[in-house]
């Protein structure tokens, strides 16, 4: 971690609210605790010190030991599958607890068999009882406490110390000036004292108060061995780490205090009431997590992350209205995170105060869900334990500072409903599927029901359902608790993804003038590919630009970010070729004529680059070819040429094909250079001789055959002519035809 990072300050504040979201049963989210059970189902006077394990072979459910000093004797109750415990036996402790002040109790292996035996301490004397199964226990070995220690606090806590293979145990009791921790080494057959550790000694006298002893490997040694982290609420802002090196019955510690950082040592400001190690930030490194109190900000939480050594110096405040008097860190809700867990007075009441872990190094824990137990007092201890092996930790805690108090726990159905949706974004092509699990599998049955959270509605009742309806889904899982209440967990809050793009063209439908380019724009999409037939993508933009050449059809397939399709077709059609030609007045000319060409059917004229109208005029002296540019009726583009011939000697060009189709094209007998034979003479024949049409000086255009008076009485058919140029040339003779089309 960097040291631009060194203090990170995050407020989380708990809060507390009089309403049904905040007592027992509660459900919300992922986090689900059953009403109270008793323990113990008639109180204990002065009920003190409490250890959960499994003290049976038989069945798989834990055990509560409660330690009755009023009474000298040690009480233990079982859990059962009804959701309550069953008183088994009782311990009578030789020679009585006295009336020295609190007393200790733990459970170790401690003779290599598979069931836990029982440690604890009266006012004089540490008691090791063998457990022999089915809740019954003999004495094994009774150990005296020196002078110093009787009649003082006493604490204990089994643990593997040097790795032998038998627990051995810490025995910390307070001296007046300080606290003394004496590990207990374990041969599998006794214990003995070794290794005295005095530690937070000071010159004057430090009460009884708040002690706390936390074991790991903190350095993350190869070894395994367990070192120790000890505070005590009398010396602020002080931690002592023991570096444990011992080898088996071979205890030695190395001794390290430190100070919680950023606070100075020459003011101190932090009381620690309670401390744990655990891996907070799933980094692999043990971290420390510390409850207590200041003069000027009142109750705080101090996580510090672990960094393989016994520095504090990366922490994490978290601001809290809770006045905690214990806690544990372990996992609550299933996820592979763990959590925090508290005890104590919650604005005036007793109750609970749980942050569920979130594995991440900089905040630690969400902000809190906050319990009140309105009519329980004086909440003390705390324990996290899978009591009813559902794969949950269970909470036990119980008070010691009142008479007849009771030992309580809280059934823990927390959990984490991982829901799930495949695939995440759906098209609209097949339905995507949604399913629910939990984490721990729940014995009792389960109802499931899914939430479309837009509408509000319920729109499946089972695990998995299909849909391809696009919206925000959670799933709802209602099973019943002990209590017979009725849990509801929901997951996060999936979303389904569900947007078929529609894609828009700017042209649908394209005309386009043979090789010309004619373009359309696709919208709608993030990305574009364009598809021709089976030559596979043409382009990949969002235009289209297409030549006529035939027609054809376009498909583009558009793409949102998403990955979801749409598609959409062009429909390419060529405008049909103009096939009309460039007609003119005269062709071939005689020298010096005047041409006129024309062009029908054109929107716009360019003749040879130089003439815009939809006639063109020329006077051409030699044969000449002339261009024009045009652009038709269809808003086509082309081109025609036209190659006007010059006859010297004008030498007369007779024509022998008429059309009479009402058209005007091609509709007179034509004689080209007529007019330059003025004294000609044109005389028209029906096919049995008979003359029907002559006259002199015919010149095509104001004197010509036929007419429309002449076509009312014509049929199409084959007429012969006799043209006389009227200059001595012989006379000219042949057929013409009358053509309908």
């Amino acid at each position: 971690m960097k040291n631009k990072i060194l203090i990170l300050l995050m407020i989380f504040v708990c809060t507390f609210k009089t309403n049904a979201q905040n007592v027992l049963p509660y459900s919300q989210d992922n986090f689900c605790f059953d009403d109270i059970i008793k323990v113990n189902p008639g109180p204990l006077n002065n009920t003190k010190n409490m250890v959960v394990s499994k003290l049976t072979t038989n069945g798989s459910y834990k055990d509560v030991v409660v330690s009755d000093p009023a009474n000298d004797r040690i009480k233990f109750y079982s859990f059962l599958s009804s959701g309550s415990f069953s008183f088994q036996t009782l311990l009578n402790v030789p020679g009585g607890f006295g009336n020295g002040q609190n007393q200790a109790i733990d459970v170790g292996f401690f003779n290599g068999d598979l069931l836990p035996d029982l440690v604890f301490t009266t006012d004089s004397f540490i008691f090791v009882f063998k457990n022999n199964d089915n809740y019954n226990f003999t004495l094994n070995q009774k150990i005296a406490i020196i002078t110093p220690f009787i009649n003082k606090a006493h604490f204990l806590k089994a643990d593997n110390i040097d790795n032998s293979g038998f627990d051995d145990f810490y025995f910390v009791s307070t001296t007046g000036t300080g606290l003394t921790l004496m590990p207990f080494s374990n041969n599998g057959t006794s214990f003995f004292a070794t290794a005295l550790q005095n530690v937070f000694t000071t010159a004057s006298y430090l009460p009884a108060a708040n002690f706390d002893i936390s074991v790991g490997n903190i350095l993350n040694d190869p070894d395994g061995l367990k070192d120790v982290m000890l505070t005590y609420d009398q010396v602020a802002d002080s931690v002592v780490f023991l570096e444990n090196t011992s080898l088996p019955n071979n205890f030695s510690f190395n001794y390290h205090q430190t100070y919680l950082s950023p606070a100075p040592l020459l003011s101190p400001n932090y009381y620690i009431k309670k401390s744990e190690i655990a891996d907070v930030n799933s980094d692999g490194k043990l971290d420390f997590v510390f409850i207590g109190t200041g003069s000027s900000f009142g109750d705080k939480i101090k996580v510090y992350a672990g960094i393989n050594s016994f520095n504090l110096s990366f922490h994490v405040d978290i601001q809290t209205v809770c006045n905690f008097t214990d806690f544990k860190l372990g996992h609550i809700n299933g996820d592979s995170n763990i959590d925090f867990v508290g005890i104590g007075n919650v604005l005036g009441f007793s109750g609970m105060v749980a942050y569920p872990g979130n594995g991440n190094n900089i905040t630690y824990f969400n902000p809190s869900t906050t319990i009140s137990f309105p009519l329980i007092a004086h909440l003390d201890e705390l324990q996290l334990s899978d009591i009813d092996v559902n794969g949950l930790n269970d909470i036990v805690f119980k008070p010691w500072k009142g008479n007849l108090e009771h030992t309580y726990m809280i059934a823990n159905y927390s959990n984490n409903v991982f829901a799930s949706v495949t695939p995440s974004i759906n098209c609209g092509s097949s339905p995507s599927t949604f399913a629910a699990t939990t984490l721990v599998t729940f014995t009792n049955s389960l109802n499931y029901n899914w939430e479309n959270i837009s509408t509000g509605s319920i729109v499946a009742t089972t695990s998995a359902f299909n849909t391809t309806v696009a919206g925000q889904y959670k799933a709802l899982v209602d099973f019943n608790m002990y209590s017979g209440n009725t849990c509801t967990l929901r997951s996060d809050t999936i979303n389904l993804i569900s947007n078929t793009p529609t894609i828009g063209l700017t042209q649908q439908n394209l005309k386009v003038c043979y090789a010309q380019t004619a373009t359309t724009t696709a919208f709608g999409a993030a990305t574009y590919t364009w598809y021709s037939g089976s030559t596979g993508a043409v382009s990949t933009t969002s235009t289209l630009s297409v030549q006529g050449l035939s027609n054809s059809t376009y498909t583009v397939v558009g793409q949102l970010t998403n990955g979801c399709k749409g598609t959409n077709t062009v429909n390419v059609s060529l405008h049909p070729l103009n096939t009309d030609n460039i007609i003119a007045s005269k062709n071939p000319a005689c020298l010096g004529d005047m041409v006129t060409l024309s062009m029908p059917s054109a929107f716009s004229y360019t003749w040879n680059n130089a003439s815009f109208t939809s006639l063109f005029s020329t006077s051409p002296t030699v044969a000449t070819t002339y261009t024009l540019d045009f652009i038709d009726t269809l808003g086509c583009a082309s081109s025609k040429t036209i190659t006007i011939d010059v006859d010297p000697n004008c030498t007369p060009k007779i024509y022998t094909g008429v059309t009479i189709n009402g058209y005007n094209n091609n509709n007179i007998f034509r004689i080209d250079n007529i007019e330059n034979f003025a004294n000609n003479t044109v005389t028209i024949y029906n096919r049995w001789g008979k003359e029907i049409f002559t006259t002199p000086k015919y010149n095509n255009t104001t004197n010509y055959w036929p007419t429309t008076e002449h076509l009312r009485t014509l049929t199409p058919s084959t007429y012969f002519f006799v043209v006389n140029f009227g200059d001595g040339t012989p006379l000219q003779k042949g057929w013409v035809e009358l053509l309908a089309n």
